[in-house]
């Protein structure tokens, strides 16, 4: 029941307050996303209840709707920043390094990754990226390993692009089913969903 007190105690006050763009990204990456994950949680138990969830579903939506109208209040000061983003990723860090690459990976499934992992003897950083127009599978992952920004419709050819324009360094790919006690071999390791 802690989902559905996540949802009721949350103060709408604090989204009315909100004045620029990068409020709205501090706000949803702060405090919103609890709501999201909290009603995905409450859907997963409760789908087949209408009577139970419907209450819940409204009064999560009003709270959406307030939230989204202040985010696209401020969507003109939306810009990608996820251009190239590996490559950057590879040239700050001379360390091993793993980078988990998904296509739309939810802030809650990346909160949950770090939280599992924080506690131990890894550097985690909390960076947020925003997606290219069009808001496509194969535009945006080309995006990720692509710093031209040219689309490439095939994952191989996506990390072939990676290791040629980075031959200075050791990079081995890896489906994320893959991972294991036995992957940390690598010096810079990409892990990335089939394609």
């Amino acid at each position: 029941w802690s989902e559905i007190r996540t949802i009721l105690d949350f103060d709408e006050k604090n989204i009315c307050q909100l004045s620029s763009f990068n409020e709205c990204v501090d706000f949803y990456t702060h405090h919103f996303y609890t709501l999201d994950s909290a009603i995905r949680k409450l859907y997963a138990e409760f789908l087949n209840q209408k009577e139970l969830i419907e209450p819940i579903q409204e009064y999560y939506k009003n709270l959406s709707v307030l939230f989204l109208d202040k985010w696209f209040r401020f969507i003109g000061e939306y810009h990608s920043n996820q251009t190239g983003k590996i490559s950057e990723i590879l040239n700050e860090n001379s360390t091993k390094t793993a980078i988990v690459v998904g296509d739309g990976v939810s802030l809650e499934f990346s909160k949950d990754i770090i939280s599992k992992i924080s506690n131990k003897d890894f550097k985690v950083s909390e960076n947020y990226l925003f997606a290219g127009y069009p808001s496509e599978t194969m535009h945006n992952m080309s995006r990720l390993y692509v710093d031209s920004g040219k689309v490439m419709s095939k994952k191989v050819d996506r990390e072939n692009y990676l290791r040629e324009s980075n031959p200075d360094k050791q990079i081995d790919f890896i489906d994320l089913e893959g991972v294991n006690e036995l992957t940390d071999k690598s010096h810079y390791l990409i892990c990335s969903y089939k394609d």
